[in-house]
């Protein structure tokens, strides 16, 4: 086992590769693993360190039936998957939107009304 110091855990570098390691973004495809990992690498980067930003801004908003723990996963996973992230200009912006997106998808849910036949 290799032990590394604990100033270059803390490098993005590092966060970067632990996320592709441990996670689905990494694929043995040739083609797509330069891809997954430049996408790895800027989650890293823009998003992870963000993470505490984001659990305050979302203990501000507290809805009912959803956990924190779960919308944090929920929109790194919504962000592992999007296909490009070079449009992006302001990480901290789009992490917060698609937060706001995964609880607005919550609440409409919510509503919907079962309709059942009256005999």
């Amino acid at each position: 086992m290799i032990t590394r110091s604990p100033a270059f855990a803390e490098t993005a570098d590092y966060r970067a590769s632990a996320v592709c390691r441990s996670s689905l973004l990494c694929t043995d495809s040739r083609s797509m693993a330069g891809v997954e990992t430049e996408r790895a690498i800027w989650l890293a980067r823009h998003i992870l360190p963000q993470e505490s930003r984001l659990r305050s801004w979302l203990a501000r908003r507290l809805v009912a039936g959803l956990d924190v723990d779960d919308i944090v996963q929920e929109t790194y996973a919504r962000l592992a998957a999007t296909g490009s992230v070079e449009s992006v200009r302001n990480p901290h912006a789009y992490l917060l939107q698609t937060a706001h997106s995964i609880i607005c998808t919550h609440l409409r849910r919510g509503q919907v009304v079962s309709i059942q036949s009256v005999d």
